[in-house]
């Protein structure tokens, strides 16, 4: 099978044949190889590192091709005790005038997580020797077993499997959760208002910072992965996807036998991968396969949830006269252009809302004789101030999902499954149609699983659920993150331009790419750093920097009004005053029910009871909220609204 990717020691990672140490190539010593700005480059040619990458690839492929014959004794890596996949598509458009082709392909990643008190069994066999084949470009065509996909063809339609338990969430370790975050909140409000500010590491204003001082020291392997030779073929296919799970068993199977396959995939493709496991439950039903919704789809579509909210709020108004972000920039944090930028801009947005509040809330103490509990007055001010509920609403949200992100950053699988719970309902609510559909299966397969796979979920309940690449606190991510970091990895600055006319450097670049990326990562692994988890003394900075941004956003909201210390009845349009439509005061109050009725409804009736097929329509709620205005210059169009505008005010 293809594990033999895995399969190379660290000693040759610098194509050293020898058993020195990786790192050094003779006498050279690591600290020798030529540096740039955020890592090293190979101490050889493209070219060379090319040819070697294919000496490489030639007899394991070779052994490949035997495997599947089963008449050879090959090299297997350490055996652990998880091992985790994912699958998704592999795109490359060319940029070049002079291109004419794309590559829409698939690539499969497999992830093996790894105890300390535990390194697996090593399996014994003959050595391969990569120097035989070092001066060859020429690959040989994979076995047809591994690219050739069998044609199927699946109902549109298939019955979900009834569930055995009772699904319910734990909202009491929701709640706990979301008061460690209030607690970061208010450490910030403290660290801003000191007179000597931000003075060390120690004083974490970042949301990461915060948690990794206060999380207990963890010990852990960092995560072994690798790409497996990359498929021609759409990923957007049930034969794809069947073909790949087909794949992943077998890879499975081979590096931990007996274990229950685990596949993580985006929304499209686990909704194809669903409906395989319905069409044919012989073969891939849900005691055979666990399907896992890549986490960081679900926090694009988190974060892109609340930018739908915030759309013509005045909030990237407040960014960029905070100078948090350009106009451009600011505007796409509503559709999560850039996750991480986007999380930053709502980590800071929560901290900045949580002081203003806390201010507030103080305002109204000291002109009240006997003033009521701070939740008490919260709920009272949000029944009375349509502004105030709506700002509260969009901090608690923003809440939600860097709670849903710290439950994969410190790997918490029962916090994941309940967050996910809190989430689910805003995705009906927001008329997030696909989300609607299939997040609540994933929360079902979720809920389940300590009863139809034991042994994965007390992995998962131990972190196997997200992928460790450094010894970092804090620091772990998604499965499907890991996978794209391969993907980017593998395809490199150049990517397959200027190969895709060309069906052998394509098949070269299809084989030695993910053999490449396996290289980089484990060459970085073990020779560089690694993350040995401790602090430097440069993130200061960052903090100041977030400190900074904070402050500056605070500011930007008081010279706008603070929205939670308005006292009149309308929601206004936080940078230019504009009173909103009372259809959007409406919608602002009926939301939050509106979504969670909709989602208990979807569980009970096509979940639960299986009355109405997953498949039928959900219905949309058209929740009436800001919107961007656009503007147009002076011409036809604009002419043509104006004309409208006024026969709708005609006929009314």
């Amino acid at each position: 099978m293809v594990i033999e990717l895995l399969c190379l020691r660290p000693q040759r990672l610098c194509g050293n044949s020898s058993k020195e140490p990786c790192g050094r190539r003779g006498d050279q010593d690591s600290s020798a190889l030529p540096q740039k700005k955020g890592g090293f480059h190979l101490p050889e040619k493209h070219s060379k590192v090319t040819n070697r990458a294919v000496g490489h690839s030639v007899p394991m492929f070779m052994a490949f091709e035997a495997d599947f014959l089963g008449s050879c004794n090959l090299e297997i890596s350490t055996l652990f005790k998880s091992t985790l996949s994912a699958v998704d598509n592999l795109d490359h458009n060319p940029s070049s005038t002079t291109s004419h082709g794309a590559f829409h392909g698939t690539g499969i990643s497999l992830f093996q997580n790894r105890e300390t008190e535990s390194d697996g069994i090593i399996r014994h066999m003959s050595e391969v020797q990569p120097d035989e084949h070092i001066h060859t470009k020429q690959i040989p065509p994979l076995p047809e077993t591994y690219t050739t996909l069998p044609p199927v063809r699946a109902k549109q339609d298939p019955t979900i499997p009834p569930t055995q338990i009772t699904l319910s969430s734990d909202c009491e370790l929701v709640s706990t959760a979301v008061e460690e975050e209030k607690k970061w909140q208010n450490n910030t409000g403290r660290l801003l208002f000191l007179s000597e500010g931000v003075q060390s590491i120690h004083d974490p204003i970042s949301l990461a910072a915060f948690h990794s001082n206060q999380e207990p020291s963890r010990d852990f392997e960092v995560t072994i992965g690798s790409l497996l030779p990359l498929f021609p073929d759409d990923s957007k296919s049930v034969a794809m996807i069947r073909h790949a799970m087909c794949v992943v068993k077998q890879a499975v199977h081979h590096l931990n036998p007996g274990q229950v396959p685990v596949l993580t995939l985006d929304q499209p493709l686990f909704a194809i991968a669903k409906q395989i496991q319905w069409n044919w439950p012989n073969d891939y039903r849900e005691d055979k396969f666990v399907m896992l919704l890549g986490g960081l789809h679900l926090e694009m579509a988190s974060l892109a949830a609340i930018g739908d909210l915030l759309g013509g709020s005045g909030w990237t108004h407040a960014l960029t006269q905070a100078n948090i972000a350009t106009p451009g920039t600011a505007e796409s944090f509503l559709k999560t252009a850039h996750v991480t930028r986007t999380r930053h801009a709502h980590q800071v947005t929560a901290s900045a809302l949580s002081i203003l509040l806390h201010t507030a809330y103080d305002a109204y103490s000291c002109e009240e004789s006997e003033p009521k509990s701070f939740d008490e007055w919260c709920v009272n001010r949000s029944k009375t101030s349509p502004q105030f509920q709506y700002w509260l609403i969009i901090m608690q949200l923003e809440l939600l999902v860097l709670e849903y992100v710290r439950s994969l950053r410190d790997s918490k699988f029962s916090l994941y499954v309940a967050v996910l719970s809190k989430l689910a309902p805003w995705f009906f609510a927001l008329d997030h149609t696909h989300y609607s559909r299939w997040v609540p299966i994933h929360i079902r397969d979720m809920m389940i699983l300590k009863e139809q796979h034991p042994d994965i979920a007390v992995e998962f309940s131990k972190g196997g659920f997200v992928v460790h690449k450094t010894k970092r606190p804090f620091s772990v991510i998604a499965i499907d993150q890991a996978h794209e970091q391969n993907n980017k990895v593998e395809k490199g600055d150049g990517g397959a331009v200027g190969l895709l006319q060309n069906p052998k450097a394509l098949l070269r670049w299809m084989v030695t790419g993910p053999e490449l990326a396996r290289i980089i990562e484990e060459f970085e692994v073990n020779c560089l750093d690694g993350g040995t988890g401790k602090a430097s003394t440069t993130n200061l900075k960052h903090h100041e920097h977030t400190a900074s941004e904070v402050g500056a956003l605070i500011q930007v909201f008081e010279e706008m009004g603070n929205p939670f210390m308005e006292e009149s009845e309308d929601l206004l349009v936080l940078n230019s005053r504009d009173i909103a439509d009372p259809a959007i005061v409406q919608s602002v109050r009926s939301i939050e029910k509106t979504g969670q009725d909709q989602y208990d409804k979807y569980m009970t009736e096509r979940v639960i009871e299986r009355t109405t097929s997953v498949f039928d329509p959900i219905s949309k709620n058209g929740m009436i909220l800001y919107r961007p205005i656009l503007k147009f210059r002076e011409g036809p169009i604009l002419k043509l609204l104006i004309h409208i505008e006024i026969m709708i005010a005609n006929q009314r």
